[in-house]
């Protein structure tokens, strides 16, 4: 937590009233919002009551930082073997070859809602038809031919997890530019 003091924090200016009368060692409790080095959290502050009106000057509020947010990442990998031709260690698949995709995620920090994770296939693939998967939290949405785009959905994910498809390599992509490359996104 951050330690502040009277110098920074005036417990009357928070709103809180100080009484005029307490027993010598007692206390008093005063509950507000103060802004933090992370954002905004509510505090307890404690006022030294030895002195008679008790004196605000030494209360001390202890400043706990808010949580992280929850966030929700992806990682792709694909079952093809990899080949170091050229000391890439890229996978290397051959024409013909059916190719796995696997777009692992992770959540952390609690639930995140409304998400999507979208995988645009690069010309020299040709996705297989009903091979996606999806699971209990992403449902498989569907593949627009027209963007190359693959997408699930799901109204709330608090777990990680992944989903699955799988893609044709083409005649003729060992022509394209190399590496070809597609990229998994997630967005919430």
């Amino acid at each position: 937590g951050v330690t502040l003091t009277d110098d920074t924090f005036d417990l009357v200016a928070k709103g809180c009233t100080i009484p005029t009368t307490v027993a010598v060692g007692g206390s008093f409790t005063c509950a507000y919002s103060a802004v933090a080095a992370t954002g905004t959290t509510t505090n307890v502050a404690t006022g030294d009551t030895n002195q008679t009106p008790p004196d605000d000057d030494t209360a001390t509020v202890i400043a706990t930082p808010e949580p992280p947010p929850a966030t929700l990442t992806i990682d792709k990998t694909n079952n093809a073997p990899i080949v170091n031709v050229g000391g890439s260690g890229l996978p290397t698949a051959e024409e013909g070859d059916t190719v796995t995709f696997t777009l692992s995620y992770t959540s952390m920090n609690g639930s995140v809602d409304n998400a999507t994770i979208k995988d645009v296939i690069p010309a020299g693939l040709t996705y297989v038809t009903g091979s996606a998967t999806g699971n209990a939290s992403f449902t498989f949405a569907g593949y627009d031919a027209g963007t190359r785009t693959l997408s699930w959905t799901a109204a709330s994910v608090s777990a990680s997890g992944s989903v699955t498809y799988q893609a044709t390599v083409d005649d003729g992509a060992a022509e394209l530019a190399q590496p070809l490359r597609n990229v998994a996104t997630v967005d919430s």
